[in-house]
């Protein structure tokens, strides 16, 4: 995985996707979460190699590997339980193997109920100075809310999405564009 980004580097900004993860690190998705064709990415991709990367590789950050595992058995879990968070792509022929979206939303999620914060563009911005926060809890650990602070007083209109990715869902498809 590339390196993430201090703060003073990648400012968060509007309709920029990037997570700020429980430490308060900035990473951005347009770098770090594409698919394997370098097609398109996304916060699920992102989360899932994360969590790979950390489970599967030599992490010499204990604390950082047991937390990929609680991530990764949370969103098995969470696909176990609801079956509609699975795609169902009949499409894809059997040379093109498992679609790399698979479980996206499960792993934007669990990732959030640890503690990271999704940073969503809307597909069609409503407002150019706005910033979508979305994350599990309005308790935020101590980095994190330095993050949101920090982005509300450079004067950007922030708002905070609480309940999560899936609770959540509907509030990115349905919200309405002008």
């Amino acid at each position: 995985m590339g390196e993430s980004l201090e703060n003073e580097e990648f400012p968060i900004q509007p309709n920029k996707a990037c997570w700020i993860l429980s430490d308060g690190r900035i990473v951005d998705v347009a770098l770090e979460g594409w698919n394997d064709e370098g097609s398109a990415f996304s916060h699920g991709l992102f989360v899932k190699q994360w969590v790979k990367f950390r489970t599967r590789n030599f992490c010499p950050d204990q604390a950082e590997a047991d937390l990929a595992r609680v991530i990764e058995r949370r969103a098995k879990q969470l696909l176990a339980e609801k079956s509609g968070l699975l795609i169902d792509d009949e499409e894809r022929s059997e040379d093109e193997g498992p679609n790399p979206f698979e479980g996206d939303l499960a792993y934007v999620h669990a990732a959030e109920e640890q503690g990271w914060i999704r940073v969503k563009p809307m597909p069609r911005p409503v407002l150019d100075n706005s910033v979508y926060f979305e994350t599990f809890s309005p308790d935020l650990k101590p980095a994190v809310a330095k993050v949101v602070q920090a982005t509300k007083a450079s004067g950007l209109d922030v708002t905070l999405l609480t309940g999560g990715a899936i609770e959540n869902r509907g509030f990115w498809v349905q919200r309405p564009t002008e």
